[in-house]
């Protein structure tokens, strides 16, 4: 029961769940004393620069892929929640991640 809720939370959180579990604190690295939230609302740019599209467009213009964002995304469901975002985008993001996994292992 609770491996269920804790995925719902972390896979289709709600507003209000993204606004306070997106919150808490957060850090990627050991080393460095920065710290961000877990989700934050998302400009439109933001959204737009973490697709597949855009960065299979990268790829093509310049030869190399880029979906860097000056403040990183550490909950991406999080911050669709928190942001306005449509169901093709949700899906072009997923596919980024998925097709980064996929290199990176």
């Amino acid at each position: 029961m609770t491996a269920k809720l804790l995925k719902t939370l972390m896979f289709s959180p709600t507003y209000e769940e993204s606004s306070v579990f997106g919150a808490i604190p957060f850090t990627d690295g050991t080393i460095t004393d920065t710290y961000g939230t877990l989700a934050r609302k998302l400009s439109k740019d933001e959204i737009n620069k973490k697709t597949l599209s855009h960065s299979l467009i990268n790829v093509i213009k310049n030869g190399r892929g880029s979906n860097q964002i000056s403040n990183p995304i550490y909950w991406s469901r999080g911050c669709f929640a928190l942001s306005k975002v449509n169901k093709f985008q949700k899906f072009d993001v997923f596919l980024l991640e998925l097709a980064y996994r996929l290199v990176v292992r």
